[in-house]
């Protein structure tokens, strides 16, 4: 009868101390992601504030950048009209670099190598007889620049999930969304750029094209592998997460 008794005290004491384990482990699950977002609101007004200034500068630069035949009176030619002067691609230029600073290597190397592409697309774009097509890709290029900043943050915090978190609640399947949608749309600006290498006569523009095509597919598929990597590993929760943000 005595050793039940031990027996049943001890029983007691683990579970109260099983209680106090959980409740601490609920409260870091709950505390930890309001950081998480409070901090990712931070980046992103700076990436806003960033991208504002980038806007202003923009506006700034055509106001500023108007050529002599215009001031004159003359009939602006289709290269003015379209904004082609030194001081347009400079500024077109400027206005589409990085405005996130990724703090992985892995992100950053990325980021890097799709600036050079989109810089390479702007250029070959105001090179183009045909400036329809011309300002077709700078749009995408555009866009392309816009992206690439989320889904280089979107990598940076996913890849920044400490390895506590990610063995209770699996990846951050909520960032790995977002990098998700930024790869269905970089595929969609492929296929465009694809279409539009194919209204393209000329030799040396549409193989100056294909190339950086061929850049963003490279990068595309560098993006899916990196993603597909934080998802692998066992986790408690991760399943429930998965199912969340689906």
């Amino acid at each position: 009868m005595q050793i039940k008794g031990i027996d049943g005290k001890a029983k007691k004491e683990f579970f109260a101390a099983m209680k106090k384990l959980i409740f601490v482990i609920i409260i870091y699950l709950f505390l930890f992601p309001l950081g998480a977002l409070a901090k990712n609101s931070c980046s992103s007004c700076q990436g806003s504030l960033a991208a504002a200034e980038r806007g202003g500068s923009k506006s700034e630069g055509q106001t500023q950048t108007q050529s002599p035949s215009q001031s004159a009176g003359q009939a602006p030619t289709q290269r003015q009209e379209e904004g082609q002067g030194p001081g347009e691609v400079d500024q077109e230029l400027e206005n589409n670099k990085p405005s996130y600073n990724p703090r992985s290597e892995t992100a950053r190397a990325h980021m890097n190598e799709v600036a050079k592409a989109v810089e390479q697309l702007i250029l070959i774009s105001y090179q183009l007889e045909n400036q329809g097509l011309g300002s077709q890709i700078r749009e995408i290029a555009r866009n392309q620049s816009d992206d690439e900043d989320k889904a280089t943050q979107a990598l940076d915090n996913a890849q920044g999930r400490g390895a506590i978190l990610k063995f209770f609640l699996g990846a951050n399947y909520k960032e790995l969304k977002e990098i998700k949608k930024v790869l269905e749309q970089n595929q969609q600006r492929i296929n465009k750029l694809n279409r539009i290498r194919g209204q393209i006569s000329n030799e040396g523009e549409n193989a100056d094209l294909e190339n950086q095509i061929k850049v963003l597919a490279e990068q595309n598929t560098t993006l899916q592998a990196q993603a597909n990597d934080l998802t692998s590993g066992f986790s408690l929760l991760g399943w429930l997460f998965k199912i969340i943000y689906k």
